[in-house]
C-alpha cells in the first residue's frame, strides 16, 4: 500500500504524490526483472478485496491469461469510515508462486572464457509509457534487458521517470567487438525514439 509523497521533497522541484501509477510502475518493473508476461485489464467483482477498492479505479494483473493480483484506490467509503481525508492511499498485491515462475534455479555452470558485454542506457519515460515498451524493443537487437535504476523528476512541471537499461550482449567465442557493441546500442537508441519518441520518450 502506498499514499503520501513517493519521496523527500527536492529543491529542483515538485514531488509526485503516490497514485495508482507508483505502483503500475512497480509491477512494469517487476515484470521485466522476473521475466515475467504481466498485463492489466480490468478487474472481476469476484477476486478478493475487488470489494474494497474504488469500482472505476482498479485493475485485474493478469499472467498467462489468469488473475494473479489486484492494483487500485482504497474504496472511498472506507476512507470515510476510518475518517481519512484528502488522501487516496493505492494498495497491490501479486500472487507470490507467480513471482516465482520466470525464475527458476538452476544447477551451476561453468562461467564462459569470455564474457557478454554489457553497456547501459537510460530513458526518461513519461508516466503514461510502460518501462517494459522500452525494454521488449531494446530485446529485438539480441540483447538481455534488466532495470537497473529508476529516478523520478519533474520537468517543465510534466512528472517523468529515468529509467536506466543495462544490455548484455552474447559474446562466446569471443568475436564480438566493443565497436560492434556500441554499433548495436545506437541502433537501439533510434529504435526505441522512432517508436516511441513521439509519445514523449527521450534518451538521456
Amino acid at each position: 500500500m502506498v499514499n503520501g509523497k513517493e519521496q523527500e521533497c527536492r529543491w529542483l522541484g515538485k514531488v509526485r504524490n503516490c497514485d495508482v501509477y507508483t505502483l503500475k510502475n512497480l509491477l512494469e518493473e517487476i515484470s521485466v526483472q522476473q521475466g515475467l508476461e504481466l498485463s492489466l485489464t480490468s478487474t472481476s467483482n469476484t477476486y478478493p478485496l475487488s470489494s474494497f477498492l474504488h469500482p472505476y479505479r482498479q485493475a485485474a494483473i493478469i499472467h498467462n491469461g489468469q488473475q494473479v493480483g489486484i492494483i487500485g484506490e482504497i474504496h472511498p467509503q472506507i476512507l470515510v469510515n476510518h475518517k481519512i481525508k484528502k488522501q487516496r492511499p493505492c494498495y497491490f498485491e501479486i500472487d507470490e508462486q507467480t513471482l516465482y515462475k520466470g525464475d527458476a534455479k538452476q544447477d551451476y555452470v561453468v562461467p564462459p572464457v569470455h564474457m557478454d558485454l554489457e553497456r547501459t542506457i537510460t530513458f526518461a519515460l513519461p508516466l503514461h509509457v510502460e518501462s517494459v515498451r522500452v525494454a521488449s524493443i531494446l530485446e529485438s537487437h539480441q540483447a538481455k534487458v534488466q532495470v537497473v535504476d529508476r529516478f523520478d523528476f519533474t520537468e517543465n512541471e510534466i512528472p517523468l521517470r529515468a529509467i536506466t537499461y543495462k544490455l548484455a550482449f552474447a559474446n562466446k567465442d569471443g568475436s564480438r567487438s566493443a565497436d560492434s557493441v556500441n554499433q548495436i546500442l545506437q541502433t537501439c537508441i533510434e529504435g526505441v525514439l522512432s517508436s516511441l519518441g513521439e509519445q514523449g520518450v527521450v534518451h538521456r
